[in-house]
């Protein structure tokens, strides 16, 4: 792909960044990756630390579904995403510019949770009550949607409903139904790394999933759908495939491929594969499930945004990655972890060559105050409530800063419930929500999502025109 001279000149950026921040040592926390780990010392930037943004005494005035009624682009009656004078916005059905901050798993209780079943029913009653409670919740706090894995039925349409997201799981869904292949489980190949790109009933199953959800096509309160979470692209792909059957349809794949690549070149006589070959093939393998993807769901639902499968670990914020997949999505989807600081000029960069917007999917920090043992999950360790509100003001300013995020995902709304015996391996004891398993609010982390939440659009309109004048 040619490359672009970056919107953004690399001095000025960082010009612009520096002359953000307050006089004053900056305010360091501790943390750590998790319990075991050595805790160490961290700075944050806080709203309050921007030397001279004025917040406005009151929230913008937004339109029904969260976006700016001050500041204004074509409405379609559908999220869309639109480029404007260097950066990049959703925009919502009614032409308002949009930027989804969300919270994923907004679900009333889990089935086989006891505690979170009894404080359902005496608090709720029901899951329409939870909704129209929840939406007022998240609506008081400053966000302005609900991520992957929510209720969305009940919040759809319950009295005041939320702009939401849906994951499809295809090719997930489509690994579990394979069974068992040469004496390996699918399902345990499958997360070591993706044998079914090309694999022909690929298309047919994904045609038949989605055709449950073409209702949905209809809905301006759907901003997009995920194809799949966290699948395992990783840079020997080539060589796994290549260790499958030869009767496989991955391993066929991998030698066409290589025979095209090398010009007909025998497969016995072809040099060994080297790391630039891993790369083209990882590349072309993401970019055929992307393709895939994209033109199977814009078949069942052409009005919404296809925001990709969401990206993790080395792919987070891989450039070649990026590259691959970019011609394939409307959004680029990444879960973000291990990040204390969202790298601003590497994402400017790789937005401005390929030509996309981003969303931060999943983040959150886990507080020691909660009395939970927090050893499962990715997110940081630190002490307290007040301090993952402060973890949370620090990266959502930098992720509002960059220009080319359209949104941000908290991960979750419920902390986990070490006794529930169906949470995942990853999900199973751990202070992720903004409530926990009663329902409770953790006030001091909601407050300061709210403070910076609230000053959202002021604050890109701040960020803008600081950077403007360098």
């Amino acid at each position: 792909m040619r490359s672009r001279i970056p919107r953004f000149a690399l001095t000025s950026t960082l010009f612009c960044v520096g002359a953000l921040i307050s006089q004053g040592d900056p305010l360091t926390i501790q943390v750590s990756r998790g319990a075991g780990d050595t805790a160490k010392a961290m700075k944050v930037r806080l709203l309050k630390d921007l030397s001279d943004f004025n917040p406005a005494p009151a929230t913008t005035k937004l339109d029904r579904f969260g976006g700016d009624l001050t500041n204004r682009s074509r409405g379609t009656g559908f999220f869309r995403v639109e480029h404007v004078d260097d950066r990049w916005w959703m925009v919502d059905p009614e032409g308002g510019r949009y930027f989804n901050l969300a919270i994923n798993a907004v679900q009333p209780a889990s089935k086989s949770s006891v505690i979170e079943q009894t404080s359902l029913k005496e608090k709720f009653g029901s899951a329409a009550a939870w909704a129209n409670a929840t939406t007022d919740l998240l609506r008081n706090n400053g966000f302005n949607g609900v991520g992957a894995w929510s209720d969305y039925d009940d919040i759809r349409h319950s009295k005041n409903p939320l702009p939401y997201t849906i994951i499809l799981n295809l090719m997930q869904m489509f690994a579990q139904a394979q069974g068992s292949s040469d004496g390996v489980k699918v399902s345990e190949r499958f997360k070591e790394f993706v044998p079914y790109v090309f694999d022909p009933k690929f298309e047919a199953f994904c045609r038949k999933r989605l055709s449950s959800y073409a209702s949905y096509d209809a809905d301006p309160w759907l901003v997009g759908v995920f194809s799949d979470n966290e699948l395992q692209f990783p840079r020997d792909i080539l060589d796994k495939y290549l260790a499958l059957a030869n009767d496989s349809s991955a391993y066929k794949a991998a030698q066409a491929w290589r025979l095209a690549r090398h010009k007909g070149v025998p497969a016995d006589k072809q040099p060994s594969i080297n790391d630039e070959e891993r790369d083209a093939f990882q590349y072309y393998a993401l970019a055929h499930y992307y393709e895939t993807s994209h033109r199977l769901i814009k078949e069942v639902l052409p009005n919404h945004l296809y925001l990709g499968a969401r990206l993790h670990g080395r792919s987070t914020f891989n450039a070649g990655v990026w590259e691959a997949i970019a011609p394939h999505v409307d959004v680029i989807s990444a879960n973000v972890y291990y990040h204390w600081n969202p790298p601003l000029e590497r994402l400017r960069e790789t937005v401005n060559r390929i030509n996309k917007p981003f969303i931060v999917t999943e983040w959150y920090a886990k507080g020691i105050d909660s009395g939970m043992p927090n050893i499962t999950g990715a997110g940081w360790l630190v002490p307290s409530q007040a301090d993952r509100g402060r973890f949370y003001q620090h990266f959502l300013l930098t992720l509002l800063e960059s220009g080319g995020c359209v949104g941000s995902h908290w991960f979750c709304y419920m902390d986990n419930d070490p006794e529930d015996p169906t949470a995942g391996s990853s999900n199973h004891d751990s202070n992720k929500g903004i409530v926990n398993s009663r329902h409770e609010p953790y006030v001091e982390l909601l407050s300061a999502m709210k403070e910076v939440n609230d000053q959202c659009y002021s604050l890109i309109r701040y960020f803008d025109g600081h950077c403007s004048k360098q």
